[in-house]
């Protein structure tokens, strides 16, 4: 029988903070001659926990530059900038506690999956104290059809295999596993709207004991 498969995604899940947001943010402020207002005014709301409708801070940072007069060429520009910074001091990140411990002993195939581009990924995975924890790591993975092609890859192969999904954001991390029916767990307390899940908690580290029940079955 093959292992489960546990799929994370990395920004607001594996990586925490809000420090690569907030590089967004400057690095779009700046790209459009902002002033340093939309900035700040994304700080406060995000520091407020408004999420104006949006899907994820990164998606409330485009909604207010865009609202501000701020065009695709500054917030791809602002978004490539904040990228490179992944993980400086202008990007701060951080591990859930206990989560490389859980992974270099739980008995699962461990795949991380990410929108982002590869741009400081493995460093950044490096700072967390990550290496070596996941068995294969996808970046521009294209989330959510991303992750339905791979859900499908992996059923393929093996129709019975558990799988259970982690991340923060329901549509791009969680919302193709449960359309065909696998478990899910939600983190973070981002956005306004409830969504089904199987697992939810304030972040991975809650979670960890309920994964590995969940590895255990």
């Amino acid at each position: 029988m093959s292992r489960p498969v546990l799929i994370f995604d990395f920004d607001g899940t594996v990586a925490l903070g809000h420090g690569p947001v907030f590089a967004y943010a400057a690095a779009v402020d700046e790209a459009a001659g902002l002033n340093g207002e939309m900035a700040s005014k994304a700080a406060e709301m995000i520091a407020a926990g408004t999420d104006n409708g949006a899907i994820d801070a990164y998606d409330l940072v485009r909604m207010l530059a865009v609202e501000a007069g701020a065009g695709p060429e500054a917030l791809d520009l602002g978004y490539k900038v904040s990228r490179a910074q992944l993980g400086t001091d202008q990007a701060a990140i951080l591990a859930p506690i206990g989560l490389a411990a859980f992974l270099g002993q739980v008995d699962a195939e461990r795949i991380l999956i990410t929108n982002a581009p590869e741009d400081r990924l493995a460093e950044a995975i490096t700072l967390l104290g990550l290496d070596g924890c996941f068995d294969r790591v996808l970046s521009s993975g294209g989330k959510p059809d991303g992750l339905g092609r791979l859900i499908d890859e992996l059923l393929a192969a093996d129709q019975k295999r558990r799988i259970l999904c982690i991340g923060d954001i329901w549509r791009n991390d969680l919302e193709p596993a449960h359309a065909r029916g696998l478990d899910t767990a939600l983190v973070g307390g981002w956005g306004s709207e409830k969504r089904p899940a199987t697992y939810q908690a304030a972040d991975v580290a809650e979670l960890l004991p309920q994964i590995q029940a969940w590895v255990g079955q």
